[in-house]
């Protein structure tokens, strides 16, 4: 479960910081954060977007394990001259991070809440990048 900060967040407060963006258009779109109070961590990764500059962005949340944070940053910061690598690393961590029934519509620009929805355990939350559901 997401820590209280998060989950009881309220309109207009900003208890995210951003530790690895892993995505953008015009904003974040899918990235690693933490809880500015508590550092448990995040993968927040967009569902819909919507307003002005589409900067208005609904985020499905997926709790992250130290162990495989660490792990994840450190293989991403290596690097590799395989081009595939990169991608497969991010894939096989998305796979073992623990989706959390919490939804966060946060404004792009600086993560701020605008809402945060808690989900029942049968809400059918869309899966797979946001690049082939949004076109």
């Amino acid at each position: 479960m997401p820590c209280t900060h998060v989950a009881n967040a309220v309109p207009g407060s900003t208890p995210l910081t951003i530790v690895r963006v892993l995505d953008e258009v015009g904003g974040v779109t899918d990235a690693i954060v933490r809880c500015k109070d508590c550092a448990a961590a995040y993968l927040i990764e967009l569902l819909d977007w919507s307003g002005p500059a589409k900067l208005t962005r609904t985020y499905r949340v997926s709790l992250v394990d130290e162990a495989l944070l660490a792990r994840f940053l450190k293989n991403l910061d290596r690097g590799s001259c395989d081009i595939r690598r990169a991608p497969a690393e991010k894939q096989s961590f998305e796979s073992q991070t623990r989706l959390a029934p919490l939804t966060l519509t946060l404004r792009a620009t600086d993560l701020s809440i605008i809402s945060t929805e808690r989900l029942s355990g049968e809400a059918d939350m869309p899966m797979g990048g946001w690049r082939e559901r949004l076109r």
